[in-house]
């Protein structure tokens, strides 16, 4: 579009340019959802993508494939409808093998008939397996310096977690919270402190992978206290790649 704008003595011109096409058939990976770095990684792990629609026209199916290594997976046909502009997630039949350890490139590509812009078909990532540590063992918090927030392996802080867990003996620093000592009445332990206020916020303490392959009825012991009016709750979660299992739940205060 040209516009002409005139006054006594002056001429300006205004060009004002839109493109008049867009790919009518375009997809292309945007997500590897699994596998993912950490725990879970084997020889039978599970592959999900995410997919977009780039083109202009809606797409009713659509091929796609990974690669492990460069190892080819097989093609796997997927009956989706995904609208212009839309995603769609994709769960492939087969799996990969990321077993022996160590770190692995992961490609994953939309092999769609008809698309014109194959430069956004590929999304690669390198995954790699977490520390892991055998059954069984035990930590415990002895020798510590009170307030660290710094754990032997194989516990830490994760630092999704919006506060930290630290080490701590005897009371804690706010009154009518927390526990008088650690447990079995002495020692250290760990505990949370969101007296000073952080509402719906979390401390999350995470483990480095555990190798449950020899193991018989594995369990977890802990000792647990959870004193103070505003205590929401108290989980233990077993993750194992994109999949997130609640083992054990406590909701409200339980001690006082």
């Amino acid at each position: 579009m040209t516009r002409l704008f005139t006054r006594p003595g002056l001429l300006a011109l205004l060009f004002c340019m839109a493109p008049l096409w867009s790919f009518a058939q375009d997809a292309g990976v945007t997500s590897i959802l699994s596998p993912a770095n950490g725990c879970g990684l084997g020889s039978a792990t599970p592959v999900r993508i995410e997919v977009t629609n780039f083109g202009a026209s809606p797409i009713s199916t659509l091929d796609a494939q990974f690669f492990v290594d460069g190892t080819p997976g097989p093609v796997e046909s997927f009956p989706v409808t995904i609208a212009a502009g839309g995603t769609a997630i994709l769960d492939f039949t087969a799996t990969a093998d990321l077993s022996g350890g160590g770190s692995f490139l992961f490609e994953a590509t939309t092999l769609l008939t008809g698309d014109t812009d194959p430069s956004n078909d590929l999304l690669a990532s390198t995954v790699a397996l977490g520390a892991t540590v055998t059954m069984p063992f035990e930590q415990t918090f002895t020798g510590l310096v009170n307030g660290v927030t710094t754990f032997p392996s194989p516990l830490s802080n994760d630092p999704d977690g919006f506060l930290d867990f630290e080490v701590n003996s005897g009371t804690t620093p706010s009154i009518s919270t927390g526990p008088s000592s650690g447990a079995g009445g002495s020692g250290k332990y760990v505990y949370m402190e969101s007296s000073s206020g952080a509402p719906f916020q979390d401390a999350i303490l995470q483990t480095d992978c555990i190798d449950l392959s020899f193991g018989v009825s594995p369990r977890a012991i802990y000792a647990y206290h959870m004193y103070g009016n505003g205590i929401e709750r108290l989980q233990l979660l077993a993750v194992r790649g994109d999949v997130v299992d609640t083992l054990r739940e406590f909701i409200g205060q339980q001690q006082t």
